[in-house]
């Protein structure tokens, strides 16, 4: 088997936010991550929202943080891990996690300034 140096990967460009908990979310940020994505996975206060073994592959290629999102600091230090990230993941229930609108509009207001 060959390695295959990451730089020459297809998304060795892409750097990835992935707020997702459960399986979908971060089963698509480990296949971007496979493919050479910059993956930072975003866990809440306390660890995942499912706590199960398979985490430990669908976490794969990861960088693991855990913020409080509800907290300006919390978005603060999400900031200082994940400039400018080109794609935002978010694949879970409504009361789980920040809502789509909040994500995107902090991350608008960032790419102004």
């Amino acid at each position: 088997m060959t390695s295959i140096a990451r730089s020459a990967l297809p998304l060795s460009c892409v750097r990835v936010v992935d707020f997702g908990q459960y399986i979908a979310g971060p089963a698509v940020a480990m296949i971007l991550g496979d493919l050479g994505a910059t993956v930072v996975h975003v866990d809440p206060p306390g660890g995942p929202l499912w706590d199960n073994p398979a985490n430990a592959i669908l976490n794969r290629n990861k960088l693991i943080i855990t913020l409080d999102l509800k907290t300006e600091e919390g978005w603060n230090r999400q900031r200082r891990w994940s400039p400018r990230p080109i794609l935002l993941l978010r694949i879970s229930a409504p009361a789980c996690s920040p809502g789509s609108e909040s994500i995107l509009q902090r991350f608008a207001r960032r790419g102004r300034s």
